[in-house]
């Protein structure tokens, strides 16, 4: 009678006496026969338990060598199609080429900035960019957090005139119901 698949086997030892259990590890260790892809492609509905034949294997080759060929190969990469730091510039406005990941670096180093986009001021522009300082002092007068009460510290802080109370601290002070200011 033949148990569930395992991978353990220790063998079959010359002159041991054979028996249906080892002899059902060793043919455990065997690929099933039905699973076994013999026609078509490798899909999507291919599983785990399969395994293809040469000739499978051969012609899924085949057709993604001939997606490729038609540009409507997708997961493939073309390496023909690669931008690299030396040829950057002559492919950079190119939809099919695709960069490296040298290339990419390059490109990020600090010398690519355009200073010229750099403002001092706070603006609303998707071409300028402003300094650190710009920014600081635009963020000036807004709330600070650390001055924020809420329902749970409300008790020890509702004299207080710069801090402010969340919606929540405000809605658990107010009477009960449903009521109208006149």
């Amino acid at each position: 009678m033949t148990n569930s698949y395992n991978d353990t086997y220790d063998g079959i030892g010359s002159g041991q006496a054979l028996s249906a259990e080892k002899m059902t590890k060793a043919l455990n260790l065997m690929e099933k026969v039905a699973n076994k892809v013999e026609t078509g492609t490798l899909s999507d509905g291919n599983t785990s338990a399969q395994y293809p034949s040469a000739k499978v294997v051969w012609d899924s080759l085949k057709d993604a060598e001939e997606r490729i060929v038609q540009n409507a190969a997708v997961g493939f990469e073309v390496t023909a199609n690669k931008a690299t730091v030396a040829n950057w510039v002559a492919n950079k406005s190119s939809d099919v080429k695709y960069p490296t990941c040298k290339a990419v670096s390059a490109l990020l180093t600090e010398t690519q900035e355009s200073t010229t986009n750099k403002v001092t001021t706070v603006t609303q522009s998707d071409t300028q960019y402003p300094t650190a300082k710009a920014v600081y002092a635009a963020l000036g007068g807004k709330e600070v957090t650390a001055n924020k009460v809420t329902a749970a510290n409300w008790a020890a802080n509702k004299n207080n005139d710069v801090k402010y109370p969340t919606c929540k601290a405000v809605a658990e002070q107010l009477p009960h119901g449903d009521f109208e200011r006149t």
